[in-house]
């Protein structure tokens, strides 16, 4: 018994500089981030930024947030990506903020839609933007695959932008003009932390819009 585990012996030691030798050539394996004492993981200073978090930290000083967790998820939803949605969180009431953000998204989609489809154009020009916020991506049981055709495709996108435009022509053409211009980002309508006079405006013509989606149900 004493032969055999004398040679166990050996056989680990030769083993252990075997593999020694051999791991002498290849690259070293990155380092174990490290823990803080409250058990949350150390990030290595050479970490690549958080494309999220940069995110949220641009639209904080955009609408003046301050750069705090707090301040950050504040502004996570999706319409404080854009300057319509911005004034829509600082001056719409706490119950219109998803109606009016819903109607201004669906008819933004409409637009953009129909010119895609039909116009077969683009009216945005191709770049980063503010809106451009990496979101988390998540898989909704309730989606389901487009089996339309093409023809079908253009039709419902006309008649979806022609229901806009039905909306659109019960208010006003300065209320009309100023959305597009705001859908458009055309003029500033949110400028040192505040909306401007235009984004008052627009606010005011969104509702009316609103009121107009609601009327026809």
């Amino acid at each position: 018994m004493r032969e055999r585990g004398q040679s166990v012996k050996n056989y680990s030691q030769g083993a252990k500089k075997r593999a020694k030798k051999a791991m002498a050539g290849m690259p070293e394996l990155a380092a174990t981030p490290k823990r803080q004492p409250n058990g949350q993981r150390r990030e290595r200073a050479d970490a690549p930024q958080d494309q999220r978090k940069t995110a949220l930290q641009a639209r904080a000083r955009h609408f003046g947030n301050p750069d705090t967790k707090k301040g950050r998820d504040a502004l996570s939803g999706q319409h404080n990506g854009c300057q319509m949605g911005m004034v829509i969180e600082a001056k719409a009431g706490r119950n219109e903020v998803g109606p009016l953000w819903r109607v201004f998204s669906d008819w933004c989609a409409a637009e953009d839609g129909y010119r895609k489809r039909y116009v077969g154009q683009s009216e945005h020009p191709k770049g980063a933007a503010i809106q451009m916020v990496p979101d988390r991506m998540e898989t909704d049981a309730s989606h389901s695959v487009d089996l339309r055709d093409a023809d079908t495709k253009d039709r419902d996108a006309v008649n979806r932008w022609m229901r806009w435009q039905g909306y659109l022509g019960e208010l006003a053409p300065g209320y009309v003009r100023v959305l597009h211009d705001a859908r458009l980002e055309r003029a500033p309508i949110w400028r040192d932390q505040r909306p401007t006079q235009r984004g008052y405006d627009a606010l005011a013509a969104l509702r009316r819009l609103r009121d107009a989606v609601e009327k026809r149900g």
